[in-house]
């Protein structure tokens, strides 16, 4: 401001382009707008409501800043989470905040194996449409304008196989791929691709209420701190396997797979679980049942999103990128040679999860992630539907919880700057039921 206005009362500008002092005014102006907007977050927010809020209502100060800090309160409410009701395949709630007043950016990202394998377009999982997205859409229908999109479709697909068109397309693949190896720039090429699979699933009520009632449903056998929580900030799906595992034989199967590694660590137990997820997510039934049917749908959401932290956020996990990355471009390179050795199509995801699910048998490796996830995936498919979309949900939600407690507090913070994480969320609701082991 001062400088705004010295600018204005004191400095001769008759000897200036007009089309200077223009932008020198709009320059200054957007300073002082950004001042402003940066002012009214500092003052309207919950760390100045918490500072000027008092016990002591006896003193004068005391009940003045307790004036103050009511007034804030009401502002503050406008920026509590809304939550809008959706109908997709079960009933559920999707956080909607509006853009400016949101805390977080309230989405899930996510990255899929099986779709960045085949090279299909990243889909969300809830298909949910905003308000304005319904009207439109019904005007499409009703004035049949999607029947002349349904025509171009299939005239254009008719095109392309008149032309063989898919021919040269995988010809050209073939070739980029060669090129790609020869000028070295596979790292560059597979965070390009990872990058372009990425989906943001929006956060749904029902989400954050299992990941809640699991973290307090395991503070209860915590009583004993020196064996109750460090054993749950070691389990990486170990807990939850005991539990469902009536006869042992999961248990067993996980631990004698583990053996076979010299260092299982949280790399192989993600990019294993999500695998696994994703072959029984697309290879299943279409479920009745609302319990099931958000168990599943819940499991497919956390286990993209690991695999995303896993790839694009390794810190988080307290893991290796380089390793991490290795392990999911040998897990793509092991399937793509499974596939032309069976001389098989890749796409679209259920053919190629099915195929992958019926013929493993056929193709022994040694220390292969995506053989143990296969071996994994049928051996979940031994259980009852309901029971295995319970175990594989609870599986990821207490992955969720290992990672987040292994991660330093630093990192953490620093997601807050862009736009928040899911797992900070449930690094804070262990510390708030005492569940993070002490750091020595």
């Amino acid at each position: 401001m001062a400088a705004l206005s010295f600018f204005y009362f004191h400095v001769e500008k008759h000897g200036f382009f007009e089309f200077d002092v223009f932008v020198t005014y709009a320059l200054f102006l957007g300073a002082v707008a950004l001042d402003i907007i940066s002012f009214s977050f500092l003052i309207f927010s919950e760390w100045t409501f918490g500072a000027l809020r008092n016990d002591d209502n006896e003193s004068r100060l005391g009940n003045f800043k307790n004036r103050i800090a009511s007034i804030l309160q009401r502002f503050i409410i406008v920026k509590s989470p809304r939550w809008h009701s959706h109908r997709g395949g079960g009933e559920s709630e999707m956080l909607n905040t509006p853009f400016l007043l949101r805390r977080w950016s309230g989405s899930v990202a996510g990255l899929s194996w099986i779709t960045y394998w085949v090279k299909a377009p990243p889909s969300r999982v809830q298909r949910v449409k905003s308000y304005w997205h319904l009207p439109i859409i019904d005007f499409i229908h009703r004035s049949g304008v999607h029947k002349i999109f349904e025509d171009i479709t299939i005239a254009t697909n008719k095109l392309i196989q008149f032309l063989r068109i898919y021919k040269i397309i995988a010809l050209l693949d073939f070739n980029l791929e060669k090129l790609v190896a020869l000028f070295g720039l596979g790292d560059v090429l597979f965070d390009i691709r990872i990058k372009t699979s990425i989906s943001h699933e929006p956060l749904t009520k029902e989400l954050w209420q299992f990941i809640f009632d699991e973290m307090k449903r395991k503070a209860q056998y915590a009583d004993d701190p020196e064996v109750g929580i460090k054993r749950i900030c070691s389990a990486r799906g170990d807990c939850t396997l005991q539990e469902f595992d009536n006869n042992g034989d999961l248990t067993a199967f996980m631990r004698n797979m583990s053996a076979t590694y010299r260092d299982f660590s949280i790399i192989e137990s993600v990019i294993i679980w999500h695998v696994a997820t994703e072959l029984l997510y697309y290879t299943a039934e279409k479920v009745s049942n609302e319990k099931t049917y958000n168990a599943r749908e819940l499991s497919k959401i956390l286990s993209d999103y690991m695999l995303y932290l896993l790839q694009l956020k390794p810190n988080l996990l307290n893991s290796t990128a380089s390793f991490s990355k290795f392990r999911l471009r040998d897990t793509c390179v092991e399937a793509k040679k499974f596939f032309e050795e069976k001389s098989l199509k890749s796409n679209p995801v259920k053919f190629a999860c099915e195929k992958i699910m019926l013929e493993f048998n056929a193709w022994e490796v040694l220390l292969s992630v995506l053989n143990d996830a296969i071996k994994l995936a049928n051996e979940l498919q031994k259980l009852e539907k309901d029971m295995k979309c319970e175990l594989v949900s609870k599986v990821w939600v207490e992955l969720l919880s290992y990672g987040a407690s292994h991660c330093r507090p630093k990192a953490h913070a620093q997601q807050v700057t862009s736009g928040g994480e899911l797992i900070t969320f449930v690094w804070l609701l262990l510390l708030h039921f005492d569940l993070v082991e002490p750091k020595s």
